[in-house]
């Protein structure tokens, strides 16, 4: 049962990374602008969770501010589906990350 919530979570955060990029790649403005936007958010998300998030970190934080840094980047998803027109998506894509991290904590896999 762990490994299944930890690999949804992982698909949450592509998804979430999915999401930032279609965000930017759909930005007015030149060509340059959009590809910057849309490689730009993911890669910074990428980094935030690789440096201070995912289990093997080298400086992972505590419990309660991993958690914060994770509600932002999935808030983010979500904001930028409804934003697309696409409230079904952000809707669902929003519950399954609560169900995520509600078994998450259920399950002991926050870890300290």
């Amino acid at each position: 049962m762990s490994l299944a919530v930890q690999a949804l979570n992982f698909a949450a955060e592509l998804v979430a990374f999915v999401c930032l990029a279609r965000w930017g790649w759909t930005l007015d403005g030149k060509l340059w602008i959009k590809l910057l936007a849309a490689l730009a958010g993911p890669v910074a998300a990428a980094f935030v969770l690789g440096i201070w998030v995912s289990p093997p970190a080298p400086r992972r934080l505590p419990s309660a501010r991993r958690l914060m840094i994770e509600v932002v980047l999935y808030g983010l998803a979500v904001l930028t589906l409804f934003r697309q027109q696409q409230a079904g998506l952000a809707l669902g894509y929003g519950l399954l990350v609560l169900v995520i991290l509600t078994a998450s904590f259920a399950l002991r896999l926050r870890g300290p």
